[in-house]
């Protein structure tokens, strides 16, 4: 039987957020394209969604977890350089962003 883990309230909290990937590292002074593929491999999926109160809202999981960033970033690995894709728009019905590398399996 395996051994059970005890935390305080606080530790839960912060492993919690490190796991998705609130850990607290400052990121680099200037976001590249490198950064936010990682991100979003490490997240697996990126809902899309339209509502637009501050900005579109697929838009801001990245912000909370890299910082300031160009939007233009995301558009360019998602729509514009089709041919060498490392993100991937699923059907309507998901409406989401994925690692081109997990096609096969969506």
């Amino acid at each position: 039987m395996p051994a059970t883990l005890s935390f305080f309230l606080k530790q839960a909290r912060c492993l919690a957020l490190a796991a998705q990937g609130f850990n607290g590292r400052q990121p680099p002074a200037a976001i590249k394209a490198v950064q936010l593929n990682r991100l979003i491999e490490r997240l697996g999926i990126l809902q899309i969604d339209s509502v637009n109160a501050l900005v579109r809202s697929h838009y801001l999981p990245l912000f909370s977890r890299l910082g300031n960033y160009s939007s233009d970033l995301l558009d360019q690995a998602a729509w514009r350089h089709w041919h060498r894709l490392r993100v991937i728009e699923l059907t309507p019905s998901r409406a989401s962003l994925a690692p081109a590398r997990d096609r096969e399996f969506l």
